[in-house]
């Protein structure tokens, strides 16, 4: 590795057994700040150059949920809830009623409360107790990241990671930890954004699920499944597209494109004060104006991008091999 290059990955997690990071965005936008994104050439990983402590995640994602009912407003609320509908439905597709479904970064918890409903066996785990105190209070919830020792040898049946890999400081000890903790021939679901899409590209460093810094990680198709099977997953599944992200993800990414505060619309959406302090109300205004108008669109370039396998997030249903 060249001295350039390991100066670059002196205090970067590591992404492979001999990581050979090169500058992929040396200016990648975030909100309030920018940071420099590398692309191991060994690999293929994307990811932020300055590793975060557990602090500074805790402290990026304590108002990314708000209330357990208050995260947006009411007619967005009533979407979520149908995407998290839609999510559980195919947890049944997967496995049957009675199952134990562990849900690795819950937010909320409103997916498992849904599970519950069905009949499922459900637990939750977020970063924190900070980040845990904004979730529902009846769904069991446990504080800290993913390990080994956090669950007995095969515990779980289903364990679903929902775009929270690209959070996580170490995507191979939460895969690791996962396989564990799962029963033998048990379920892995995971969704990730697609840093091959065309959205991606579109965006370059100004993309909505760049989402810094918040994620750590960017993944492809390519990438995602050569993880999961280092760690001792067969892949049963693997697709590209989510609408519930996508067009909305085309949207932002456009915006932020355009020239206004990276993912502006994001946060006035959001009912958490803090996160549109900086916005003054007609900023605001003409984002919730822009809004409709880019959706028609968004929904094309999504469907487009998901029939190419292309689209910007990735999902992926993989088993627990022997």
């Amino acid at each position: 590795m060249s001295a350039a290059a390991s100066a670059i990955d002196a205090r970067a997690p590591r992404c492979c057994a001999n990581p050979d990071p090169q500058l992929a965005f040396p200016d990648a936008c975030g909100p309030a700040a920018r940071w420099p994104l590398v692309r191991c050439r060994r690999c293929s990983l994307v990811y932020v150059r300055d590793p975060r402590s557990i602090a500074d995640l805790d402290a990026a994602q304590q108002n990314a949920y708000g209330a357990p009912t208050q995260r947006f407003g009411a007619v967005l609320e009533s979407a979520v809830r149908a995407f998290r509908a839609a999510r559980a439905r195919l947890v049944q597709r997967l496995v049957p009623r009675g199952a134990r479904v562990l849900d690795v970064g819950c937010g909320r918890g409103l997916f498992l409360r849904l599970l519950r409903e069905r009949g499922y066996l459900v637990r939750g785990t977020e970063l924190s107790e900070a980040t845990r105190k904004n979730a529902y209070p009846d769904v069991p919830i446990d504080a800290g990241e993913l390990t080994r020792a956090s669950y007995p040898a095969g515990s779980f049946d289903l364990i679903s990671i929902w775009h929270v890999l690209e959070h996580v400081r170490d995507p191979h000890a939460t895969l690791d930890a996962a396989h564990q903790a799962l029963a033998p021939n048990g379920v892995l679901l995971l969704a990730v954004p697609n840093f091959a899409s065309w959205q991606a590209r579109f965006g370059g460093e100004r993309w909505f699920h760049l989402d810094l810094p918040r994620h750590l990680w960017q993944f492809t198709p390519t990438t995602l499944r050569a993880l999961l099977e280092q760690h001792g997953f067969r892949v049963e599944l693997m697709r590209t597209g989510q609408w519930e992200m996508d067009p909305f993800g085309w949207v932002q990414t456009a915006l932020n494109r355009a020239g206004f505060r990276p993912n502006a619309l994001y946060d006035t959406l959001r009912s958490n004060p803090a996160d549109k302090a900086d916005l003054s109300l007609p900023y605001r205004l003409l984002q919730l104006l822009l809004f409709p108008l880019l959706l028609g669109p968004a929904f094309a370039l999504a469907l487009l991008a998901r029939c190419t396998g292309r689209a910007g997030t990735v999902i992926a249903v993989a088993r627990r091999s022997p």
